[in-house]
């Protein structure tokens, strides 16, 4: 269920979040507190994704773990729900 869930998570961010990214960060726009979040937004979202590809590597003996998996999992968690909080706030503050 959870790879499923990653898979969406993917097709979300090449489908819908990438494309309106791109016009909140068009050249001669100027930059301000929103454009450093969304950026910021978008590189932890992007950092789950290889947290996540080792954690399944290592749960499924594929690839020898260099860090602890309670230190891995943590890691992930804590990026996914600061990326999800951030994502929240941009969609309020673009929406509302």
């Amino acid at each position: 269920m959870l790879r499923l869930a990653f898979a969406a998570q993917i097709l979300a961010i090449l489908l819908l979040m990438s494309p309106a990214m791109g016009i909140v960060l068009e050249p001669g726009r100027p930059l301000s507190f929103l454009v450093a979040e969304i950026l910021l937004h978008h590189v932890l979202g992007l950092a789950v994704i290889p947290l996540f590809i080792y954690i399944n590597l290592v749960y499924e003996r594929r690839f020898s773990p260099r860090f602890s998996m309670r230190s891995a999992m943590q890691a992930a968690a804590g990026t996914w729900a600061a990326s999800l909080l951030m994502g929240f706030h941009i969609y309020f503050y673009l929406n509302y």
